[in-house]
């Protein structure tokens, strides 16, 4: 009977359960979410919620392969939820072991989840015309709102350059708005490096990693302005030849006709003398 008693007691001993989201929390990318099981193997564990709070997966079977997917560890059980979305946050999620179970909401704030720029979400728009930088940044989609700052370093310098922004509400939770810079960062030639980043919630987002391009066209510029100098000065001296030239030429075609014209003349006298003389 001691023995049965035994049997009975670990058969329906109580199982620590909880789980907790594991970063990163970005929308539009995989969420997943770690039930922790206590002193037992995963084998068994379902869990429930979303917007409906129903059975999303048992014992790694899954009712939307597309949408959720369940995945063992030690000790763990891993709910993945495929390209989380707004409608998959604020919701209720369960984890349940035997007679264990742990409830809590995915609740979404600016301190947690994260919409992340794309390429497509994301306008640039950068000139550098001697040495003024002008930057517009305009983001079509961000959560929370980026804290930015910009910094140009010349000659191991680092100068801080001031960012405003303003950003407005969408339809949803998202936001949209622009953010602008404009600052003499240098006088002359520019071979320093801009940096912009932003803070999105805790997740770091680089706007402009490097000045490459920037610099290019700023020693394109140059290089064409001076490009341009010398052809002015080059024109210049071609134009002052020529014209030394052509008055040089004038002058010796003069010479030839005066001297021309003075022997025909000298020609005419001899002829009308010797006519009179006869």
């Amino acid at each position: 009977m001691r023995a049965r008693n035994v049997t009975i007691t670990k058969l329906y001993k109580y199982i620590s359960v909880s789980w907790e989201p594991l970063e990163p929390l970005l929308f539009n990318e995989d969420v997943i979410l770690k039930c922790h099981i206590k002193d037992c193997c995963p084998e068994g564990t379902q869990w429930t919620g979303g917007k409906t709070n129903s059975l999303l997966t048992l014992g790694r079977v899954s009712n939307d392969k597309t949408k959720y997917e369940e995945l063992w560890g030690v000790e763990a059980s891993y709910l993945k939820i495929k390209k989380f979305g707004l409608e998959d946050g604020d919701s209720l999620y369960t984890c349940f072991h035997g007679f264990s179970k742990h409830s809590k909401n995915l609740t979404i704030n600016g301190n947690n989840f994260a919409l992340m720029p794309t390429e497509e979400s994301v306008k640039k728009n950068f000139t550098v015309i001697d040495g003024y930088l002008n930057a517009n940044v305009e983001f079509l989609e961000v959560y929370p709102e980026p804290v930015c700052n910009c910094t140009f370093q010349k000659l191991g310098i680092t100068e801080h350059i001031n960012v405003t922004s303003e950003f407005f509400p969408t339809t949803s939770l998202f936001l949209n708005g622009k953010i602008h810079i404009a600052h003499q960062i240098c006088h002359g030639e520019c071979l320093g490096t801009i940096q912009i980043d932003c803070r999105i919630g805790i997740h770091s987002y680089k706007v402009l990693e490097a000045m490459e391009d920037i610099q290019f066209k700023w020693r394109h510029q140059t290089k064409n302005t001076e490009l341009c100098i010398i052809y002015v000065f080059v024109a210049i001296i071609l134009t002052v030849f020529a014209v030394i030239l052509a008055f040089k030429l004038i002058v010796k075609l003069r010479g030839k006709f005066k001297g021309n014209l003075g022997q025909d003349l000298l020609t005419s006298t001899c002829v009308l003398k010797s006519s009179f003389d006869d």
